[in-house]
This record gives structure tokens, C-alpha cells and sequence, in this order.
């Protein structure tokens, strides 16, 4: 059996799909050093945490796509460009509504659950890294 990787269309893209790559174990390792109680405030569907955990396993081409939309503000009657260089932040501005968060939040579980190794081997792994 072939493990196909996620793929999700947001609005504000014109349909153009983000891929997601799978979990890693330094992707594990990231969300554990990086995100205090990662997994709680993930599944409260907080949304940084969705957009940075998103961010992190989205493949180089969607990345590209990402960073090549083009965010325009108005100050006053004068239309400017805005440049953000976070990337969760240009998410935020390219998400919208309840239905993408969702479908982001259900693209990182299958992804997680394609990349997981079994349970077993995942506790024992664990508890390896708990002995060294």
C-alpha cells in the first residue's frame, strides 16, 4: 500500500493545493521544543499552533506558493503592498474561515496518522530517548 500525502485548497489560493509532507521525527522533536503543550493546544484548534504545525510539514512547492502571494493594505485612499516575514502571520491572512481551519486541522491528522510508526514502536523509541 502506497501512503498518499495530504493535500488541501484554500479559497484565497484560487484552488491551488498546499502538500503535505509527512511527519519526520525532528518534526516531532520541533513541535515538542518549540510549542508548549503542543498537543493540547493543537486539538483546542489553536490557531498558531495549527498555521505553524501546518507551516512545518508543508512540502517546498507549497512554501513557494505561500511566499509568492502577493498582500496588498489600505492606508487611507493609498493601496500598499504588505510584507510579512512570518510565515504563520501571511497564513493568517490566507485562511479564511471555520471550513479551511478544519480542513487544515483534518490534513495534520491524517498526515500524523499516515506517519506514525505503530504504537508499540513509537513507546518503545520513547523510552530509548528517556534512557540515553
Amino acid at each position: 500500500m502506497k501512503l498518499v500525502k495530504e493535500k488541501i485548497a484554500l479559497a484565497n489560493l484560487g484552488g491551488k493545493e498546499l502538500t503535505l509532507n509527512f511527519f519526520s521525527l525532528e518534526d516531532d522533536r520541533w513541535l515538542d521544543e518549540n510549542i508548549e503543550d503542543a498537543n493540547k493546544r493543537f486539538h483546542e484548534f489553536d490557531f498558531d499552533v495549527l498555521l505553524a504545525v501546518l507551516w512545518r510539514l508543508l512540502d517546498e512547492p507549497s512554501k513557494e506558493l505561500i511566499a509568492s502571494v502577493k498582500l496588498m493594505q489600505w492606508e487611507g485612499l493609498e493601496k500598499k503592498p504588505l510584507v510579512l516575514t512570518d510565515p504563520v502571520d501571511k497564513l493568517k491572512r490566507i485562511v479564511s474561515g471555520s471550513v479551511e481551519i478544519a480542513l487544515i486541522y483534518a490534513a495534520i491528522i491524517q498526515t500524523r496518522a499516515k506517519s506514525s510508526p505503530p504504537l508499540q514502536e513509537n513507546a518503545e523509541r520513547k523510552k530509548q530517548e528517556g534512557q540515553s
